[in-house]
């Protein structure tokens, strides 16, 4: 079943980074419906080159220039409450530096599909696993310790499905 979904992205002073994460959400093999692009006040040419490069143009992208740059929280408080407006399922959120595989949202997706269909109930977010340039991990998540009814924590509970429960994450790739 096809899900709407809102990409948010906070962006300020890498718009080389930029533009490869726009790329990647645009390539995804599950597609997002709109991108709510939040530039914090960039000064380093960003606006420019998304316009040269025809995104500004694009009507798949809901560019947002901030009068001044409200940090991260402030970005994604902003982007989030913008994306509102389209009425979305799930809301993906990333900093400009996130360049999501090919397959991240669909397993996205799959994982959201997964839990209703085992538990009968929604999760209240996914995030992706994050990978630095050298294939190290980065930004790991905190793996959830609440008990199962025996009392054992139960993290690892869909573990063969490639999801574990977590109780946090950071703002990289989060459904």
């Amino acid at each position: 079943m096809f899900k709407n979904i809102v990409a948010v992205v906070v962006t300020y002073n890498r718009k080389d980074l930029l533009m490869e994460c726009l790329s990647a959400i645009i390539d995804q093999s599950y597609k997002v419906t709109k991108i709510v692009l939040i530039d914090n006040a960039s000064t380093d040419g960003t606006e420019d080159m998304l316009r040269k490069s025809g995104y500004l143009n694009d009507p798949m992208i809901d560019y947002v220039k901030m009068d001044t740059n409200t940090g991260g929280a402030g970005g994604f408080y902003y982007g989030m409450k913008h994306s509102m407006r389209y009425k979305s399922d799930w809301v993906w959120i990333m900093d400009d530096d996130t360049i999501p595989t090919e397959t991240c949202l669909e397993k996205l997706i799959m994982a959201d599909e997964h839990i209703k269909k085992s538990e009968k109930k929604d999760a209240a977010y996914y995030a992706s696993a994050v990978y630095g340039p050298d294939g190290e991990f980065m930004n790991l998540p905190g793996i959830s310790n609440k008990p199962s009814d025996n009392g054992y924590p139960y993290w690892y509970k869909y573990l063969a499905k490639g999801i574990v429960n977590i109780a946090r994450c950071t703002f990289v790739s989060v459904l």
